[in-house]
Parts: C-alpha cells; sequence; structure tokens
C-alpha cells in the first residue's frame, strides 16, 4: 500500500538533503521511499496489524467512555460489555504473547475476547462502589441499573458463573463448543 503522493511531497521536505534534489532523482527517491513503505507494511505481518488494530481501539473505546462518563450517559449491558473488552489492555498484551507462538491461529479469537471479558469483569467487581461514586461506569452498576436489583445483588449476579451467562447479552455469550466460566 503505497502512500499517497502529497503525503510522501510533504515528507521528503523534511529529509536532510532531499529539498536540493531535483526533477527524475526526486521522483526516483520518493518512488523509493514508497516502495520501503510498501514492503515494510507488508512485512509487519498479520499479527503486527491486528495489535495496531487493537491499540487503536483501545484509544478509541476509553476516549467513548469519557465522553459518555463527561455527558453522564448510562450504558446498558450488551453496549458496556463491548465497550470494556476494548478498555482493558488485554487483547494488546494477548497479541504481545502470542508473537512467541510458532503460528498465529485465528481460532484463538473467541478465546482471546473471552479472556478480556474475564479480566475486564474480575476488575469492576470490587472497585465498584468508589468508582461509582468517583462517576465510572462498571459491571455492578449497569447490571443493578438494567435489572432493578441493589449493587449487592448485582454483584452477586456478576461474581456467579452462572450468572454471567444470564447477565451477558445473547450475541456476547461463549458458544458451546468454548468453556463457560
Amino acid at each position: 500500500m503505497a502512500a499517497p503522493a502529497h503525503q510522501l511531497r510533504r515528507e521528503h521536505r523534511r529529509i536532510p538533503g532531499l529539498s536540493h534534489v531535483r526533477g527524475g532523482r526526486r521522483r526516483a527517491v520518493l518512488a523509493e521511499q514508497s516502495d520501503e513503505r510498501t514492503e515494510t507494511h507488508r512485512s509487519m505481518g498479520r499479527e503486527t496489524l491486528r495489535r495496531t488494530d487493537h491499540c487503536r481501539q483501545f484509544a478509541d473505546a476509553t476516549c467513548a467512555e469519557d465522553a459518555s462518563r463527561a455527558d453522564r450517559t448510562p450504558a446498558g449491558p450488551a453496549a458496556y460489555l463491548r465497550m470494556r473488552r476494548r478498555t482493558i489492555t488485554v487483547l494488546p498484551m494477548l497479541d504481545l504473547l502470542e508473537r512467541g507462538f510458532t503460528a498465529q491461529e485465528p481460532a484463538l479469537a473467541p478465546s482471546r475476547d473471552a479472556t478480556a471479558d474475564i479480566a475486564g469483569w474480575t476488575n469492576d467487581l470490587n472497585p465498584a462502589a468508589r468508582e461509582t461514586s468517583d462517576g465510572h461506569e462498571s459491571l455492578v452498576p449497569v447490571l443493578a441499573r438494567e435489572h432493578r436489583i441493589s449493587h449487592h445483588e448485582a454483584a452477586a449476579v456478576a461474581k456467579a458463573p452462572g450468572n454471567r451467562q444470564r447477565a451477558a447479552p445473547a450475541h456476547s455469550r461463549p458458544s458451546d463448543a468454548r468453556t463457560r466460566c
């Protein structure tokens, strides 16, 4: 994937010694730079691109979380769990760990998501009262609001393995092929 010509022209101005190069030589240097970028992109590999995507999703979800906190917009369980999966740093960390594997396994995607969900849920259980008073959203208040139950009852729902399946929206529940929490 070559960079657009206007982007390369803008960047070539920052390369020391290139400002005096004119005509065909300049085009050759710019073409070489474009080829290097393309080759770098190809050599990055799928796992690096996935990690970059997970880091971008983390940043986007964190900004969305901050915006909803500032607006005091409550989230339902489905929206909260989708956002929470991305605001915990587990997915980028798993991408780093997988780099040590001999082969990247696309079939691990559901396990990655389940790991991020478990880490997010676990992280949300204990600090719920403090975070709620600070204006942060966590799983316990989301469940309490959704089911119209007390925070104590919502914490019990979140902590009990069987209740996790009932609390999670249907689209985020693990399939029968995966181990249930």
